[in-house]
Parts: structure tokens; C-alpha cells; sequence
């Protein structure tokens, strides 16, 4: 499983294919530890401390994609740049 940096890493790097550089924030969820958050258009994408993905709408809840593999981390960039999910 990949680290939370690590999807971080490869997140930006997909981001970075649709002309879009953003840097994460902190968002503390419930009692987890800090997740690095991208917000795009009033659209999110959380990296868990465990490098696990999550996609959301500003203030509403958040769902879980999984550990980030290429093809959930390329959905979750996909919801984050056009609102699409599949």
C-alpha cells in the first residue's frame, strides 16, 4: 500500500496533466489523524494517513475509493477536475 506521501506525490503529478498545480491542505476528519486534502471548484480529494483516497463535495460526506491504485487514483482526479464519477 502506498504511503500518504506517496499519493500525494502521484496525485499531483495527474493534476499536473490537466494544467491544474495545486498544493494539498490538513483537514481533520472525526478522530483520524490529518488527511492532505486538494480542493478544486468546491470539490475534494482526501489522502488518509494510510495513502487511502476519498472524494467528496465541499461539506458533505466523504467517500472512500480505496488504497491509491492507478485506476482509483485516476477517478478520483477525474471527480476532482470535472465532477464525473463513475
Amino acid at each position: 500500500m502506498p504511503s500518504q506521501s506517496q499519493s500525494l506525490t502521484y496525485i499531483k503529478s495527474l493534476l499536473k496533466t490537466h494544467n491544474i498545480d495545486i498544493e494539498s491542505g490538513i483537514v481533520l476528519v472525526a478522530d483520524s489523524e490529518p488527511w492532505k486534502v486538494f480542493e478544486y471548484e468546491k470539490r475534494c480529494l482526501g489522502v488518509d494517513t494510510s495513502g487511502n483516497l476519498w472524494i467528496g463535495d465541499y461539506g458533505q460526506r466523504w467517500q472512500s475509493l480505496g488504497e491509491c491504485t492507478v485506476s482509483y487514483a485516476l477517478l478520483a482526479v477525474q471527480f476532482l477536475v470535472s465532477g464525473q464519477q463513475l
